[in-house]
């Protein structure tokens, strides 16, 4: 079967979350019950990365991520890159696979729409199930939000009031019940925008969150409604997932303060970040802006040194 050609953003990031299988095998010793990375959805072949800053190497170097349940499995954090095809290997022990979500900064859904349903139908085919989509900058208005739907979704989103763009949504697969929790958000119109959920998939109850932080926003002032988000998601005893366009860059970490102070609110929070590799590549740069934050093992050893 043939595709179209999909041009949405050369990466779209992805956490894949199982359940642990009865029989547990090394693969499942070697590290954490998720699978995450990115995957390039146009085509074009992977592009080499120009970071001079290993934040895999950066997160795993003096920092151990103990399992809760089983305190001698210390894991590693280390994302890949897949072609679109490929993440049938990712997604092969799918029999395990309890859900599935994607994180976008689609920049227009109104331009990008067709080429958004297109991706989803090429995960179709290759046995890929997404549970939610998660978008940043759509550009939607409350006038034409309903003109958006996708079959076998359901679609919520917060609009930016001031003008057509920036904005979050949201598509939830039809069959898990969900409700809008506007009380773990924080939004600022034109600076800094949320949308969370708390859904019920095959018993369990996680909560889901898209966050944007506007770029050249107050640095500080971000750091802080980043932090009342996490202060809000305190005394939630669920799974948690988080996806960011953050507009903080995890590649100049140790350049600049306000990005590690970041981090290190996330990770005494008890959430770490699944995506290592840059998610937006030039020729002549990249940066590792997007991310998702999971808080399924929160038992997090980090040497005191980090962040000063």
């Amino acid at each position: 079967m043939s595709h179209p050609q999909v041009t949405i953003y050369p990466y779209v990031t992805f956490v894949i979350i199982h359940d642990s299988p009865s029989n547990t095998s090394e693969h499942w010793k070697s590290g954490p019950q998720q699978t995450t990375g990115l995957a390039n959805i146009t085509n074009t072949g992977l592009t080499d990365n120009p970071q001079d800053f290993n934040f895999s190497e950066y997160m795993n170097n003096g920092t151990q991520f103990m399992d809760d349940e089983n305190e001698s499995n210390v894991f590693t954090i280390d994302s890949k890159q897949y072609e679109i095809e490929d993440l049938v290997t990712a997604y092969s022990d799918r029999q395990h696979s309890k859900y599935s979500v994607i994180h976008l900064n689609i920049h227009s859904l109104p331009a990008k729409f067709d080429q958004l349903r297109a991706m989803l139908t090429r995960l179709n085919d290759v046995s890929i199930n997404v549970n939610f989509v998660l978008l940043c900058e759509t550009f939607l208005s409350d006038v034409n939000a309903d003109m958006y739907n996708i079959p076998g979704f359901n679609f919520i989103c917060r609009n930016r009031q001031t003008n057509n763009r920036g904005g979050v949504a949201m598509y939830i697969k039809k069959g898990i019940t969900f409700k809008h929790r506007n009380d773990l958000e924080v939004n600022v119109d034109g600076e800094f925008e949320s949308l969370m959920i708390e859904a019920n998939v095959d018993g369990t109850t996680i909560i889901v969150g898209e966050i944007y932080r506007v770029p050249n926003t107050s640095e500080v002032t971000s750091v802080e409604r980043f932090e009342q988000i996490l202060i809000n998601l305190s005394d939630i005893k669920k799974q948690v997932i988080l996806a960011c366009d953050q507009n903080f860059d995890f590649l100049k970490l140790q350049k600049q303060k306000h990005t590690s102070d970041l981090l290190n609110n996330f990770m005494a929070a008890g959430f770490f970040p699944t995506i290592t590799q840059a998610t937006r590549i030039t020729p002549t740069s990249s940066t590792l802006i997007d991310n998702i934050y999971v808080n399924f093992k929160n038992n997090i050893l980090r040497p005191s040194s980090r962040g000063s």
